[in-house]
């Protein structure tokens, strides 16, 4: 459906981007710590922390992450999908 997640990793310079589509989702990393030009929500944190987000350890309202875009996407993605 053309929504996209972005994952930078501030003290690494590492970039993930996860893609929505109607049945599936893809994924691909880059190096560069660039924004996506269409990235729908991105949240930016140290690559542990990031992890530790994807595996529920952490919320995003954590003080350590920052968050552009829309947020209720990221809540979807964390409520809906398993690491």
């Amino acid at each position: 459906n053309g929504e996209s997640l972005q994952c930078l990793a501030t003290d690494t310079d590492d970039t993930w981007l996860i893609e929505l589509q109607a049945d599936r989702f893809t994924w691909g990393r880059a190096s560069g710590g660039q924004p996506g030009a269409l990235a729908s929500v991105t949240v930016r944190g140290a690559a542990a922390d990031l992890y530790l987000l994807l595996w529920r350890r952490r919320t995003v309202e954590n003080a350590c992450f920052e968050l552009a875009g829309d947020a209720s996407l990221l809540k979807r993605w964390l409520d809906k999908s398993a690491v």
